[in-house]
């Protein structure tokens, strides 16, 4: 992102940017310091209900053009996080769901440990970048199973569970998903 014009004496305080994309496309940016923090705040924590991952590295850059350059976007590590596990139910054509059951397949043999009793646990960290790019976001993909004709169900436990939701819907818009909270 690119700030092509910043006027001191612009009454409204607008800022204009260009964005680019590797296909020679840009949109164009406009906003106040204050909406350039809040979209920074967005991809700092993430706004995935309206599509908005969390992305660290964009984050800072908008931290930095609205003058907020000290601003700290790492991780905090040092904080522990609680389990919370969910069912999600993936409802659609079978042609979709293979495509979901390989992929699954192919990251537990890649990342995970496929022939453990105790399940896959395929991070999903690697799954959520997989997904909509991001992989700020702790937690394993335990297992997935066949319900029914044209149904899977995958087992997830995670620090929380609505974002893996919110990237399965944009990744897969063809297909009904919704979840369950596990006590």
């Amino acid at each position: 992102m690119y700030q092509i014009k910043n006027e001191p004496s612009n009454p409204h305080n607008r800022w204009f940017f260009l964005e680019f994309f590797g296909n020679n496309d840009y949109i164009i940016i406009m906003g106040s310091k204050e909406e350039l923090i809040e979209k920074a705040y967005q991809y700092l924590e993430g706004d995935e209900e309206n599509g908005i991952f969390i992305d660290r590295k964009k984050a800072k850059e908008y931290f930095d053009k609205a003058g907020w350059d000290d601003m700290d976007c790492e991780e905090d590590t040092s904080t522990k996080w609680e389990v919370m596990k969910a069912d999600y139910y993936l409802q659609g054509a079978p042609v979709t769901l293979d495509g979901i059951k390989t992929m699954v397949d192919d990251l537990a043999h890649r990342y995970g440990t496929p022939d453990n009793e105790l399940g896959m646990y395929i991070p999903l960290e690697v799954l959520m970048q997989l997904l909509v790019g991001s992989p700020h976001y702790h937690g394993n993909l335990i297992s997935m199973e066949e319900e029914a004709r044209n149904s899977l169900v995958l087992h997830v436990e995670a620090e929380t569970t609505e974002p893996f939701l919110h990237a399965l819907r944009q990744a897969f818009p063809n297909l009904e998903v919704t979840y369950r909270e596990l006590g």
